[in-house]
């Protein structure tokens, strides 16, 4: 990682809030309301989203312009952000704590998103969303946020929230999946949680805004988010090897920024391959790219896929499109 990115990472994890529910190696929450004074309800928690009002990422020196103007615009948003939620009645319990993650949700949405009406959309999503108030060590509470989460994108394709909730949906999936290690279960579901952690995931770090690749890149960087002992075995899905001690390794490397090459200059890059090397495309097309990780290797790539048109056995071709340039043919069937 260069020493902009270690600069960044260091800035952002001083004073990570922890996130919701008992269990190992889970706390209570913990952020500051638009008053300033601290309540529970991080909703991110574990992530360097949570902590971008911190006085420790301010002032940053030798990051991308861009991402340093998005963490001032989150920070200056922050500081002018009102609720448009009920308040409470100031007594402790269930209801005052699921109140104050709405809130919290609602601020994250409006200091992310500058659009008009956002304080509006904000205020209604936070206010119709799947929250729990503990999630007790199990699966059934994140998944259930996320799948609210997922729904809404699905009937809102368009949503200028989409990139939160991208990391949104990726954060309580991968809490969900921690507290399922050593739990075969049902092999299905896992192979269903595992697919949409990915598609989220690569979602993510396809956004065009910065501070969304960011978060996405040291969200699965992280040893764990909900369960210490459930953070180091996520089969089937993109990671890289994290120390026990928490130290951040091979995730952090994958650039804060995102992919070095974006979608659009892979798909060029693998058509142009495809004409080289004289493949024979006849009756195929391109299916997908996604963007994956190589655990051989430890470093990202972009895998496109092409199909046949008519029903056809094997030799779809595909390639493997690298950040580094390297290209690897990865044709599927005999």
């Amino acid at each position: 990682m260069n020493c902009h990115a270690r600069l960044l990472v260091l800035s952002i994890s001083v004073g990570l809030s922890i996130g919701p529910g008992t269990g190992s190696g889970a706390a209570a929450a913990s952020g500051t309301e638009d008053s300033g004074t601290p309540v529970a309800g991080a909703i991110l928690f574990r992530t360097a989203l949570e902590d971008l009002t911190s006085p420790a990422v301010q002032n940053l020196t030798g990051i991308p312009d861009d991402l340093r103007r998005r963490i001032g615009s989150f920070a200056e948003r922050a500081s002018i952000f009102r609720s448009r939620l009920p308040a409470g009645d100031g007594r402790q319990g269930p209801e005052a704590s699921l109140l104050a993650k709405r809130r919290r949700l609602e601020r994250d949405l409006f200091c992310l998103v500058d659009a008009a009406g956002i304080e509006i959309l904000a205020a209604d999503y936070a206010s119709r969303a799947v929250l729990s108030y503990e999630w007790e060590g199990f699966s059934d509470g994140p998944m259930a946020e996320a799948a609210f989460a997922e729904q809404f994108l699905r009937e809102h394709p368009a949503t200028p929230i989409r990139g939160y909730l991208s990391l949104f949906i990726v954060h309580r999936v991968r809490c969900a999946m921690e507290t399922r290690r050593g739990d075969p279960g049902d092999q299905a579901e896992r192979e269903t949680v595992q697919s949409m952690y990915r598609l989220f995931l690569e979602a993510a770090f396809r956004d065009p805004d910065p501070l969304i690749r960011m978060t996405a890149s040291d969200l699965e960087g992280r040893p764990y988010l909900y369960i210490e002992d459930g953070g180091s075995e996520r089969d089937g899905v993109p990671s890289a090897s994290i120390s026990r001690d928490g130290t951040r390794g091979d995730a952090a490397d994958l650039g804060l920024l995102g992919p070095s090459l974006s979608l659009r200059q892979a798909l060029d890059i693998a058509e142009k391959e495809a004409e080289k090397r004289g493949a024979a495309l006849s009756g195929q097309y391109i299916n997908s790219i996604a963007l994956r990780y190589d655990e051989d290797r430890k470093e990202r790539y972009w895998h496109v896929q092409w199909m046949w048109a008519q029903p056809k056995l094997g030799m779809e071709y595909g390639l493997r499109i690298y950040m580094d340039g390297e290209i690897i043919q990865a044709t599927l069937g005999p």
